[in-house]
């Protein structure tokens, strides 16, 4: 389940390689600590029809699809399981029921896709979407997560950046914790969504033994800044189970920040 490019990206010699840390299984994972919850941000109660996340109010999450290009130890819908039949994602029953919600809700400014990774749907059914998001008055801002740029950068054809195109606000959110997860193949594919106009933001999750450094996060913003790539969410781990070994204190948290 690792890509061929992670896989020459993880140095194997190196048990505490940060790559080798977040997609290799470790046996700590098996390990369930107290507080830990399959669905720890509670999305099953803020989901009024499958598929769609409304936690706040101007914004909703639509998990477009249940596959990953690369399957983190860490996630917090690593519980979550195959979904593949669930009328949410992208097939047209579901699609019709989620963009029925988002137009009789006149509050949803924007839309935020995710899953899985939506860059994993084929490019003419992401396009469909993003066009009848942007057909939708009150939708004023897209935003996609991925994880992918990262992952498998080369399997970003040209076919899916040109499925981008929209007259709304798009913005993408890349999935990056480390900077050695910044390849030459990476830094490519950047260029070439900044330069057709796309906003490009980052996530990075807090993880124990992976960037719970100073040196490490300064260094990652520096480089992610240098791409034109704007330093977004640094998030506290979110306490799904079996993650236990990858919590960096609240404590040391602050501290970092």
């Amino acid at each position: 389940l690792i890509p061929e490019h992670i896989k020459k990206l993880i140095d194997w010699n190196g048990p505490n390689d940060p790559l080798r840390k977040q997609f290799v299984y470790d046996q700590r994972e098996d390990i369930h600590s107290p507080g830990e919850s399959d669905d720890p941000l509670r999305e099953a109660e803020h989901s009024p029809v499958p598929g769609l996340i409304h936690k706040y109010r101007n914004r909703v999450l639509w998990l477009v699809t249940d596959r990953c290009p690369v399957h983190c130890r860490f996630c917090f819908r690593r519980c979550r399981g195959a979904q593949a039949d669930e009328p949410g994602l992208a097939e047209e029953s579901g699609r019709k029921k989620v963009l029925e919600y988002v137009k009789s809700h006149e509050e949803i400014e924007e839309v935020i896709l995710s899953g899985g990774d939506p860059f994993m749907l084929e490019p003419g059914l992401l396009q469909t979407i993003l066009l009848e998001l942007a057909a939708i008055p009150h939708v004023r801002m897209l935003r996609i997560h991925s994880r992918l740029p990262i992952a498998a950068p080369g399997s970003l054809s040209a076919k899916m950046i040109d499925a981008l195109k929209t007259n709304k606000v798009l913005r993408i959110v890349l999935h990056i914790n480390h900077p050695s997860e910044i390849s030459s193949e990476f830094v490519e594919l950047a260029k070439i969504l900044r330069e057709q106009g796309t906003l490009l933001l980052a996530q990075t999750v807090l993880l124990a033994e992976v960037n719970n450094d100073l040196e490490v996060l300064c260094l990652l913003f520096l480089e992610l800044s240098t791409l034109g790539i704007q330093p977004y969410y640094l998030h506290e781990l979110d306490p799904v189970t079996g993650s236990g070994h990858f919590r960096v204190s609240r404590e040391a948290a602050m501290m970092l920040y």
